[in-house]
């Protein structure tokens, strides 16, 4: 009995070793393994440590590579959880989910034991939703629908998003009047100078039934004008339905363009570690085929110019960018991709313009053409031009992912132009109700 009892520990343990926690914490860093196995192979190929072959420096740096990355891993699964992954995120979705989940008590107590049709739908579909939230956030039964996975990769984030805005949508149809049109007056504030296409439509319709709607909520005309008829109850629930229409129309573009940002950054993510495997080929190829420890260290100081310029025309293109807003870590997934990329892009101009000018030379002079060879390439003699070259070509992988990163900064202007305005001197209604 002790012995299975025993067993079933190490079973146990072993799950929660490579559980989904720990590949969760393999996806966060896989990022690691080829640029830690390219720096161990070409440390030793460089040094000649251990008086070994270079098939072995190659072997050895798979190795530390691989280890490197579990290890990494066995620490960042502890930092792949809901409230770890994103925490600013996670914060402000939380108390979203405190002030939404009161609002349903409340509303659930007020209209208990209502047996109309219409308040009933609604109430099964707001208990629904408030159930669905409970589940992840605490206070109900856990839900299967989100892992770990779904936090890191940050699709998580934006399926929470889009159950509290079906949620806060369905309490416009059960909230008080007065909150319902409180509501519609900030919705109108985020429709003005917003990117929605169907701006104007949406703003025409929420005003008319804005006007609608105050005359079921009487408020004193300044003007001293009469009353307006006042709104039967049969056609409030058509107005309440409008309005749900107009937030429902703004919540989803705006969730679109969270939906964006979150597709560009893990996108970006998988290049990266494409391209630095295919970095990591490009170095074993030149070890195995025996290149010299000073060709080694040229290649990498040209790799080294050519990411620093990168990074620091990358680091100056986010600092004169204006619109700030959560991005799920694209910024960052921009900071790994670009020094890379520059890197490589200085790698290959640097090879590329000798070899282009050698063969037009050759081509124009009647001598013997000169045999130009990577060991003459790859020369720390003559560095000032090597590493002008360097540094030049790493500029332009700026230049041709220049497009992803006014995609993104345009999703970034849809988040930010539709947020309300609270900036003092915004124009307010007199009639408008307080928000």
């Amino acid at each position: 009995m002790a012995e299975h009892k025993r067993e079933d520990v190490m079973l146990e343990r072993w799950k929660n070793l490579v559980g989904e926690d720990f590949r969760a914490g393999m996806m966060v860093t896989a990022v690691i393994a080829p640029g830690l196995a390219t720096a161990i192979t070409l440390i030793i190929a460089i040094h000649h440590w251990l008086d070994i072959g270079n098939s072995w420096a190659l072997l050895l740096g798979v190795v530390g590579g691989l280890i490197g990355w579990l290890i990494c891993a066995a620490i960042a699964k502890n930092f792949v959880a809901m409230h770890s992954a994103n925490p600013a995120v996670y914060r402000n979705l939380c108390s979203r989910f405190q002030i939404l989940d009161a609002q349903m008590e409340e509303v659930g107590k007020r209209l208990e034991g209502r047996q109309e049709d219409p308040i009933v739908y609604v109430l099964a579909e707001v208990t629904k939703y408030r159930s669905l939230l409970q589940g992840v956030f605490g206070g109900g039964k856990p839900t299967q629908d989100f892992s770990a996975q779904d936090w890191i990769g940050a699709s998580g984030y934006i399926r929470l998003w889009e159950l509290l805005h079906r949620a806060e949508e369905a309490l416009l149809l059960l909230a008080p009047l007065e909150t319902v049109a409180a509501d519609a007056w900030h919705d109108q504030l985020r429709l003005q100078g917003s990117n929605i296409d169907s701006r104007d439509a949406l703003s025409q319709c929420l005003d008319e039934n804005l006007k609608l709607l105050r005359r079921k909520v009487p408020f004193e005309d300044p003007a001293g004008q009469p009353p307006q008829p006042t709104l039967s109850d049969q056609h409030v629930p058509a107005v309440r339905e409008m309005l749900r229409y107009v937030r429902r129309s703004i919540n989803e573009f705006r969730d679109e363009r969270r939906f964006g940002l979150v597709q560009a950054r893990n996108r970006l993510l998988k290049t990266v570690v494409l391209t630095e495997c295919i970095g990591f080929a490009l170095a074993a190829l030149a070890v195995i085929a025996n290149a010299t420890a000073t060709s080694l260290i040229a290649a990498t100081a040209f790799f080294l110019v050519g990411a620093v310029v990168g990074l620091f025309n990358q680091l100056y293109l986010d600092a004169s960018t204006e619109v700030a807003t959560e991005d799920y870590g694209l910024t960052t997934a921009r900071l790994l991709h670009t020094p890379l990329f520059s890197g490589l892009a200085a790698l290959g101009g640097v090879v590329l313009i000798p070899i282009l000018t050698s063969g037009v030379t050759s081509g124009l002079s009647d001598t013997t053409p000169v045999v130009l060879t990577l060991e003459k390439v790859f020369d720390l003699t003559h560095t000032f031009f090597s590493f002008l070259l360097a540094a030049i070509f790493g500029l332009t992988p700026t230049v041709l992912i220049s497009r992803l990163h006014q995609e993104a900064e345009r999703y970034k202007a849809d988040l930010k132009s539709s947020e309300a305005p609270t900036q003092q001197g915004s124009v307010a209604s007199p009639n408008a109700p307080p928000r």
